[in-house]
């Protein structure tokens, strides 16, 4: 019934005539309408320009969008081109999102309406910095080949293939191989391989194989066509005969680059055939030969994982003493993630000495949570006691919110899972900063400026009207504004026009966004607009307990108890899986706030009910949080009790850890074996809900001491 209600409330307000003043308003009717497939009320209600020319990005764009369904493809064509005006005249920031999407609905609409788009990006405007999409290519190849125009048509074909597709573009790219397949003669080498590269990401490995036959049928000797149809074969699953075609590269005359690519490829798929000897040894040979930091270090990680630590320590001092911190970014971030992966699998060997050595060196190229596990380390392997003080004391002082700090300081372990009480006192606790942090975001005020820039406005009423992907693309907007948040130049804001610094004003505006987004329900929101700053540069102005949200907390409360968990450890894997959005699928296919697999839940589920969990049921919340609490006590108590063994087959699959569980014991010496953790993803995902335990634990126990 309150659908029904909405929907005659729709039809109602799109049949009334709207006053002056009211196309906001209108819009905001218009959205809903078109959110609920009601294209015809929404066409209507969005006739109205709206006053706010942020909201008017938006009503052009899904104006377009109804005309194009109606196949009114000139009138969206103009709707597209006054967004574009509007852009250009200046009264629209140039990075939003929305006009560069509305380039490929605009050579959508040119295309329908029988213009032959010959080159997409001459259709925007100057401004539109980012290019045609896959998707626009594709359009107007289609549209080259409707007007005649094959060599256009086949040109932008292939510009289409060259970057990542959208999961929409892919029937696209199927129709069109298969209407230029006759034509394939007249791609390039490099096109074909192109083409092919992406069919095989796509899964289409008929359309890839036909593209690569052909190279190779050109020139068999050719090493980029026995790499492509080697790609293609490992892309399919076809290991053991991409292996064979890798080899066959690397034992060639090929260029020393294509050699290099083959071994690298060649030591991958040994390593997922689980021919781990083999594996380990190209590897090593790939890192020592062509100086690739992250094959010595994958080298390294297989030793680690089959025991043999003292090539694992080889490999890493090689890595170590090859490289020496410099080079490129990722290389540094492997030089130094080794670096710790070795201090701690000396210091479990008792070579403290080297171990503080290598450490000292990693820590002036440290970052972000690298700092807090090198000063951690720093700490355990110090001789005297003077030097652990100190650096216990920069630990603490740097990383206060971190799980190394709790353990300095020795709060109740992160790493252990309690059996007292605590549980209902610590979500009471969450609970209350909920309710007192949304108090105090009721309260938040902008300063004059801030508060009549039509971007805030918009902002607010979208939050207000539920459309969060378009509130979301509204604070990326004024995020990237820098006079708006970094630079005012307004410095005398204020009621008694005293000068304001830009650490007085930009913590305040941020502040406001941030507390917008949390009043209405959308922690996923707030922590974007926090991650614009730091927990550190704030002047003390931005709490650094807002970047944990506390939200869900009933649900959590249920979940937790039903597991046997703490409702903080809850909080720290929701928010390092989905950052609090009940609605989000990653690519692939984990839903909601836990990102639960369907298989997974479906079948936990069936071993302990007679119904299993559905996709539906993972969307709403109270289910998934329950689905996977269990789940994680599930995995919990299949590791020995051990919380990072838990979080680390969560992340990386219980079997796949199975090695490394049993070389390192995580139950016995939790923190060595956090740091050799093979799957680098697993490593830093299992840190950051560790972190973030330790944070939510801190702030349920600092309020229910009233600090």
């Amino acid at each position: 019934m309150p659908r029904l209600l909405l929907f005659c409330a729709i039809i109602s307000l799109a049949a009334a005539p709207v006053s002056a003043g009211s196309g906001d308003e209108a819009f905001c009717a218009g959205l809903g309408a078109y959110r609920a497939g009601a294209y015809d009320s929404a066409l209507a209600l969005l006739g109205h320009p709206a006053d706010n020319p942020y909201l008017e990005i938006f009503r052009l764009y899904y104006r377009a969008d109804c005309l194009l369904r109606d196949s009114l493809s000139l009138a969206a064509a103009a709707a597209l081109e006054t967004l574009f005006a509007l852009v250009d005249s200046g009264a629209v920031a140039q990075n939003h999102r929305f006009a560069d999407l509305a380039c490929d609905r605009y050579t959508e609409a040119l295309a329908s309406g029988g213009t032959c788009v010959i080159e997409p990006h001459r259709c925007f405007p100057s401004s539109r910095r980012g290019g045609p999409s896959n998707h626009a290519w594709f359009i107007a190849s289609r549209a080259c080949l409707a007007a005649g125009d094959t060599t256009s048509a086949m040109r932008n074909f292939a510009q289409g293939a060259t970057g990542n597709m959208a999961h929409e573009d892919i029937p696209l790219f199927k129709e069109l191989f298969h209407r230029y397949e006759p034509y394939l003669d007249a791609f390039s080498d490099w096109e074909l391989l192109g083409i092919a590269s992406r069919a095989a990401d796509i899964g289409l490995f008929p359309e890839a194989n036909a593209a690569v036959d052909l190279v190779f049928a050109r020139n068999p000797d050719d090493p980029r066509a026995q790499l492509g149809l080697a790609s293609v074969m490992f892309k399919s699953g076809e290991l053991e005969r991409a292996l064979r075609a890798y080899w066959r590269v690397f034992d060639s005359a090929a260029p020393v680059s294509a050699k290099k690519s083959a071994l690298s490829q060649i030591s991958s798929i040994e390593y997922r055939l689980k021919q781990y000897d083999k594996a380990a040894t190209h590897y090593f040979m790939h890192g020592a030969f062509y100086r690739a930091s992250a094959s010595l270090d994958m080298a390294a990680r297989i030793y680690v994982m089959q025991g043999e630590r003292k090539k694992a320590i080889a490999a890493w001092t090689t890595l170590r003493e090859r490289h020496r911190g410099d080079g490129l970014y990722s290389d540094v971030q492997v030089w130094i993630e080794a670096g710790l992966s070795e201090a701690a699998l000396r210091f479990q060997r008792g070579d403290n000495a080297e171990a503080n050595t290598i450490l000292k060196g990693i820590l002036p190229r440290a970052r972000g949570a690298q700092c807090a596990t090198t000063l951690f380390w720093l700490m355990k392997t110090s001789v005297s006691g003077a030097e652990r003080a100190a650096w216990s004391d920069s630990l603490l002082h740097a990383w206060p919110r971190s799980f190394y700090a709790s353990i300095a300081r020795g709060d109740p372990s992160p790493l252990e899972v309690r059996t007292d009480d605590s549980d209902a006192r610590e979500i009471d606790a969450l609970a209350r900063i909920a309710a007192d942090r949304l108090a105090m975001c009721d309260t938040a005020k902008a300063d004059s400026a801030f508060a009549r820039h039509p971007t805030l406005r918009a902002y607010v009423d979208l939050l207000k009207s539920g459309c969060n992907d378009e509130a979301k693309a509204t604070a990326q907007v004024m995020l990237g504004i820098q006079d708006l948040l970094y630079r005012p130049r307004d410095r005398a804001e204020g009621e008694a026009g005293t000068a304001k610094s830009m650490l007085e004003i930009m913590p305040g505006r941020l502040f406001k966004l941030y507390a917008e987004a949390t009043r209405h329900g959308h922690g996923a929101l707030s922590l974007t607009v926090l991650s614009s700053t730091t927990q550190t540069d704030s002047s003390g102005v931005l709490p650094a307990d807002l970047w944990y949200p506390v939200s869900y907390v009933d649900e959590i409360r249920a979940g937790a108890a039903s597991a046997g968990l703490s409702p903080s450890l809850v909080l720290g894997i929701i928010r390092e899986e989905s950052r609090f959005d009940p609605d989000v699928v990653s690519r692939a296919g984990a839903i909601g706030l836990m990102q639960l697999m369907p298989a997974t839940a479906s079948w936990h589920s069936g071993r302990r009910d007679t119904i299993r969990l559905s996709e539906d049921d993972l969307r709403d919340p109270a289910k998934n949080v329950r689905a996977g609490a269990d789940y994680f006590r599930y995995l919990l108590d299949r590791s020995e009790g051990s919380v990072i063994a838990a979080l680390a087959s969560y992340n990386g699959g219980h079997g796949r850890m199975a090695r490394w569980r049993e070389n390192f014991r995580p139950a016995e010496n939790p923190l060595v074996a956090l740091e050799l953790i093979g799957p680098r993803e697993t490593r830093q995902y299992v840190k950051k809900v560790l972190d973030s335990y330790a944070a939510y634990a801190a702030m349920a126990r600092g309020e229910g001491r009233g600090e």
